[in-house]
């Protein structure tokens, strides 16, 4: 954390900072933060006349650490005529940190979105295909935040 005078001012003398409205301590160097879920951290400054920055600066920090659970409604794993029509219906949930707005999906290495029709892919001189029920979630990445 940095912090600055505004200028003309005497200059700052101490950055403190707070971790979930607990009591504010002296800021010394970087720290760490293993709780899952949303933290809030504080900060303010004291310059050299004794005045405490009011309101303190605050940041909410996201740390998410497990993946989301998928479950596969359709397709199912069977044999699958090139002509047929598979809508793809998937469930997905994250306890911590919530699902990307918009969460895609991948079947076979192809973007799909739950609720899509799409039509088996099939190599020339085959009939019949196989749907691997590979479904991976689009995982949103983890939120980290600094101050300066």
């Amino acid at each position: 954390m940095t912090a600055q005078d505004n200028a003309g001012g005497s200059g700052v003398a101490s950055i403190e900072y707070s971790v979930d409205e607990g009591a504010f301590q002296p800021y010394t160097g970087p720290f760490s933060i293993a709780r899952q879920g949303t933290t809030i951290v504080r900060a303010r400054a004291t310059d050299r006349e004794g005045n405490i920055e009011d309101p303190a600066s605050s940041r909410a920090i996201m740390i998410d650490g497990s993946s989301p659970a998928v479950s596969i409604n359709s397709p199912a794993s069977r044999d699958y005529l090139h002509s047929d029509r598979l809508q793809i219906s998937f469930g997905a949930t994250d306890s911590v940190a919530g699902l990307a707005a918009g969460t895609l999906a991948t079947l076979d290495h192809m973007a799909v979105a739950n609720g899509q029709t799409i039509q088996p892919f099939m190599p020339s001189g085959y009939t019949r295909c196989r749907s691997q029920r590979r479904i991976v979630p689009a995982i949103p990445s983890r939120r980290l935040s600094s101050f300066e």
